[in-house]
């Protein structure tokens, strides 16, 4: 049997992460391949700690996380939808 719960939250990730992979894709296209090629840099079968994610997120798009949560937001708004 399956938790409706947890297939809720499941949708609900992967829908957010879709919209910011497409926001910062089509707004800061050069910062994405910048972090893409981050993560393929990244020596194989080694685990990306969440401090190191966050140096790789930042240095591709800069350090006011607060600014482009702002701007992501008001994107989404924007977005149509159910």
């Amino acid at each position: 049997m399956t938790d409706t719960s947890d297939d809720t939250a499941l949708h609900v990730a992967y829908g957010e992460s879709w919209a910011l992979f497409h926001y910062l894709y089509k707004f800061n296209r050069q910062g994405m391949e910048d972090y893409l090629l981050a993560f393929l840099s990244h020596a194989p079968q080694r685990a990306i700690g969440p401090e190191e994610r966050t140096r790789m997120f930042t240095k591709a798009f800069g350090r006011d996380i607060g600014e482009l949560e702002k701007k992501f937001v008001a994107y989404v708004k924007t977005l149509p939808g159910k």
